[in-house]
């Protein structure tokens, strides 16, 4: 039942996912909804709703595929009295429709543009996160180690990383990372209990020689983009000689069976002649050894007549095991005949305007020229990853620390932080330094733990 899905279906898996957004509370204490649940509601939730998306785009789209193969072969092969009556023109639109080499053809630029995406992705910005908890109750032998009260000690660590990481065409990588901790603990030492800590960090490198320039940036991207059309070329001129071996096989069955026509004429012929010997061997007028002459012509033609049919039928198969109809029985013992007759028509091309044509329309030609454009750029990217690496790295961050103090005096003679009484409690002064960004962090994570 996981894989029925409907639109009410995902529109309930939503509703699900922002009650638990909604409801669920972390806390300290054991509840209803822990990190655990959480994290494994939400991974049950957002694969539901992926593979129910992809489920029901799919099968639209099979759906529609399937009314579509299923009208066009309707329309462009239709079978009366177990006979196929089909154009040049229809055989090709099979063909487009149907070749096994044609689809596996059409791949091929598919792949290419897959390339192209993902030299791009190398500039794509990148997000990373971490959330981690940890907790740690344990046993200790020494005073230091431990609580003055107990020989055991715990320690409990929140920690929230987050990295964007960037590249630019010119060479230029940026990366701004936050971190950012709540670490409590019983140990007596500790002047902050629980204690915050975060920086932010921005680092920004740029290379002066190798991998320097927009133009070297976007090398890669290029010669993916240049490899995408040369298979596009590719792909014309497969499907071009595909058609025209579809074609020659289209007018090969329309040979073969003009020519069977011819074959049963001269068959039907030594018949009459064969008759016409016995009638006068009958009357007397010629000579009975002449019937031999008639019966081996006979036999000669009825030789010539089976050969030919079997021919039709090896054209017919090549017909259509070009245009995939095998896949259906119903075209299995069906007999294609072509409605279009060969034509001749006088025509004297001029040389300098085909050769023109050619070489603005010849997919092979324009796949050199592209191949020879793609190599000039690889080879000027590959001089520059010879230049030795020379990179201007600069940082810039900020740092900050709060939480609440606790009386040390018992252990190192007196406090490490000094609490002014005149701010609110909890508020470090000294040797603290609170930025506002630090602030905004704690109240965030602070927020989200509630």
């Amino acid at each position: 039942s996981y894989f029925s899905f409907d639109k009410k279906t995902i529109i309930f898996y939503k509703e699900k996912l922002i009650s638990i957004l909604s409801n669920c509370t972390l806390t300290n204490n054991a509840g209803d909804c822990t990190m655990k649940i959480i994290c494994r509601n939400l991974f049950i939730v957002l694969l539901t709703l992926v593979i129910a998306f992809f489920t029901l785009q799919k099968a639209s789209v099979s759906a529609d595929e399937a009314k579509a193969d299923n009208s066009t072969s309707s329309i462009l092969l239709s079978i009366e009295d177990n006979t196929i009556s089909v154009s040049l023109q229809s055989v090709l639109l099979l063909s487009l429709k149907n070749n096994l080499d044609i689809h596996f053809a059409s791949l091929q630029p598919e792949i290419a543009n897959t390339e192209i995406d993902r030299e791009k992705s190398a500039y794509d910005t990148l997000f990373s996160s971490q959330l981690s908890k940890y907790y740690e109750n344990k046993q200790v032998g020494n005073t230091l180690m431990g609580s003055s009260s107990s020989p055991e000690i715990y320690q409990e660590k929140f920690d929230f990383n987050a990295s964007l990481q960037k590249k630019f065409t010119s060479g230029t990588k940026a990366e701004l990372k936050l971190q950012h901790q709540k670490f409590q603990s019983d140990l007596p030492f500790l002047g902050l209990k629980p204690q915050y800590s975060g920086d932010l960090v921005l680092s920004i490198t740029q290379p002066l020689l190798r991998d320097f320039g927009i133009k070297i940036g976007k090398s890669l991207i290029k010669i993916a983009s240049l490899n995408y059309e040369v298979s596009e070329n590719e792909f014309k001129k497969q499907v071009m000689d595909i058609l025209y071996q579809i074609e020659s096989y289209y007018w090969d069955l329309n040979f073969r069976i003009e020519d069977l026509k011819s074959k049963e004429k001269a068959l039907k012929l030594a018949d009459d002649l064969l008759r016409e010997f016995k009638i006068r061997i009958e009357a007397g007028t010629l000579a009975p050894i002449e019937i031999y002459q008639a019966k081996a012509e006979v036999a000669l033609r009825t030789e010539d007549v089976i050969i030919a049919q079997s021919r039709v039928k090896k054209a017919e198969d090549n017909l259509k095991a070009a245009l995939n109809l095998y896949e259906d029985d119903k075209y299995w013992n069906t007999v294609i005949v072509p409605t279009d007759s060969p034509y001749t028509e006088k025509n004297v091309p001029d040389l300098n305007e085909s050769i023109k044509t050619a070489l603005e329309n010849r997919p092979d030609f324009k796949q050199a020229k592209l191949n020879l454009k793609a190599s000039n750029i690889q080879v000027k990217y590959s001089k520059n990853q010879t230049l030795p690496r020379i990179d201007l790295f600069g940082t810039l961050g900020t740092y900050g620390l709060a939480g609440r103090p606790q009386a040390t005096s018992s252990i190192f003679g007196g406090s490490f932080f000094q609490e002014d009484l005149r701010k609110p409690p909890g508020t470090v002064t000294g040797m603290m330094c609170i930025t506002a960004w630090q602030m905004v962090i704690f109240t965030v994570t602070q927020s989200a733990l509630k």
